[in-house]
C-alpha cells in the first residue's frame, strides 16, 4: 500500500479511536457508506478495534446502563457495544430487565420501596444504580 491521502489517514485515525462510521462521516463531511467503503478498501474491519473499550463497556453495562447509554457515554456505536458484550461473553438482559439482583434482593427492594425507602438509598444498599431500582419498581408497578 502506498502513501495514504489525508482522507484515508483521517478515517483510519478516527476509526482507531473507536468512533462509529456515522460519527466519522459527520466529522469528515462525507457519507457513512463512503467511510465503510474506505475501511474495506484499506483492508480494515468495518467495526472498531476489538477490545479497546471492552472492560469499560462491560463495567458500564453491568452498572445498569443500557447499550444505547453505554454507546452515548463512550461516543461509540451501539453495535460496537453489542460486539464487545458478545466478545466478553456477557449475558444480555432483556429490555428493561436488570439481572443484577437476585430474586430475594429484588423482593427486598420492592418491600423497602413500598415502605418509602428512596431509590438512591436502595442503590447504595444493593450496590447497583438508581436506574436499576427504578426498573425493578417499574416492572412491579410500584409507585415511586
Amino acid at each position: 500500500m502506498g502513501k495514504l491521502n489525508k482522507y484515508d489517514a483521517d478515517v483510519i485515525r478516527l476509526h482507531g479511536l473507536g468512533w462509529s462510521q456515522r460519527r466519522i462521516a459527520n466529522e469528515l463531511g462525507t457519507s457513512q457508506g463512503g467511510v465503510s467503503r474506505t475501511l474495506l478498501r484499506l483492508g480494515m474491519r468495518s467495526s472498531t478495534i476489538p477490545g479497546k473499550h471492552d472492560e469499560q463497556i462491560v463495567g458500564l453495562y453491568k452498572s445498569g446502563m443500557t447499550v444505547r447509554d453505554v454507546a452515548a457515554t463512550l461516543k461509540i456505536s451501539p453495535s460496537t457495544v453489542m460486539a464487545a458484550l458478545k466478545r466478553m461473553k456477557v449475558q444480555r438482559r432483556r429490555s428493561g430487565v436488570a439481572p443484577l439482583l437476585s430474586e430475594v434482593e429484588t423482593a427486598s427492594v420492592l418491600q423497602q420501596s413500598q415502605n418509602g425507602v428512596s431509590a438512591e438509598d436502595l442503590s447504595k444498599q444493593f450496590d447497583c444504580s438508581a436506574q436499576t431500582i427504578y426498573n425493578i419498581r417499574h416492572r412491579a408497578k410500584v409507585k415511586q
